[in-house]
């Protein structure tokens, strides 16, 4: 396990690790890298694919990612993302040993 820092956010998991597991996963119909680079560079830090969500997810998100591991923070369970006319928020859970991020806010 890997301990990385974002914002006042402390993360514990393998980054390797999960970025074998996104290797294995089918990419989304439409490419999500170009759309807000801050937020593409946050989930590729924990070994995220963005291109590569969920699937398929019958949530209330617009996206949802999940990897092994834990987080924990001071102040709250959601990172915000802005751009000129684009936004996304992203609210964070640990479940059973997993970090989930739900993206809320994508309009592609």
């Amino acid at each position: 396990m890997e301990t990385i820092l974002y914002e006042d956010y402390i993360f514990h998991t393998d980054v390797k690790a999960n970025r074998r597991s996104y290797a294995q996963r089918p990419a989304a119909p439409v490419s999500l890298s170009a759309y807000l680079p801050e937020l593409t560079a946050f989930l590729d830090a924990l070994g995220i694919d963005v291109n590569k969500p969920r699937l398929p997810f019958d949530g209330f998100s617009d996206l949802c990612y999940d990897i092994e591991g834990t987080f924990s923070t001071a102040t709250g369970c959601e990172l915000d993302f802005s751009a000129p006319d684009k936004y996304a928020s992203c609210v964070l859970y640990n479940e059973n040993g997993h970090i989930i991020i739900e993206v809320f806010g994508i309009h592609l």
